[in-house]
């Protein structure tokens, strides 16, 4: 029993279509407060590590652009490619050598959800955006 019932959930498309949409939420949180606040903090930060200041202004591409195309469906690729390249600068910017620290109080990374938006990311630049899609890939 349990075989068919699985059977019949397995659906790449629903899985693709569920993992674009949370990604996509939980980033545009992100992008919401630094187009509601700038990116000003965030453009210190990269100053610090030697990019140039402008560079902090890809943040609305990856955090505001790029969700919205997922949750759209164009060009998904495209866009888990700039998500994929906001996440790098996640680890390079906000945790340095920080990266795989460990929680005292919860026993977790403390950048989970970095690693989170990170493996998303790769699932849909992979496997592209599924068939519930304006634009499929």
């Amino acid at each position: 029993m349990y075989d068919a019932i699985a059977r019949k959930l397995d659906s790449r498309d629903w899985a693709l279509l569920f993992v674009r949409l949370g990604l996509a939420i939980t980033i545009l949180f992100h992008g919401w407060h630094k187009l509601t606040h700038g990116v000003g903090h965030l453009q210190e930060d990269l100053i610090l590590l030697g990019f140039p200041g402008f560079v902090a202004y890809l943040a609305y591409v990856g955090e505001i652009v790029a969700p919205i195309m997922l949750l759209l469906g164009t060009y998904s690729r495209a866009a888990a490619l700039f998500i994929l390249g906001t996440c790098v600068f996640i680890f390079m910017v906000r945790w340095g050598n920080g990266t795989f620290l460990v929680s005292p109080k919860t026993g977790g990374l403390i950048i989970a959800e970095a690693y989170l938006y990170l493996s998303s990311a790769l699932a849909i630049f992979f496997a592209g955006s599924g068939r519930f899609a304006l634009r499929p890939d």
